[in-house]
């Protein structure tokens, strides 16, 4: 197993790594979204995207890969609230 293919296998599960691996990966969503490598894998182990800006990103990527924007937010509203029930 490559090295990336052994760091990807260890990341923890959540709709944002689904998400980015439907889209063609780390380095693909990272380019895409014009951000750096290190900033998806900080999404990807928060399992969720908080801010505006992230709401942004987790947008295009439900554009990209058709995962729905509350699941790659983990539950979180632009702004950082959490839904109402």
């Amino acid at each position: 197993m490559k090295k990336k293919e052994k760091k990807e296998a260890e990341l923890p599960f959540s709709p944002v790594l689904a998400a980015v691996r439907l889209a063609g990966g780390v380095s693909k969503v990272a380019k895409l979204l014009q951000v750096k490598r290190p900033t998806v894998y900080n999404w990807i182990h928060r399992g969720r995207l908080v801010n505006q800006k992230m709401y942004d990103y987790a947008a295009e990527l439900n554009r990209l890969t058709g995962i729905r924007i509350d699941q790659i937010l983990g539950g979180i509203e632009p702004g950082g609230r959490q839904p109402k029930s």
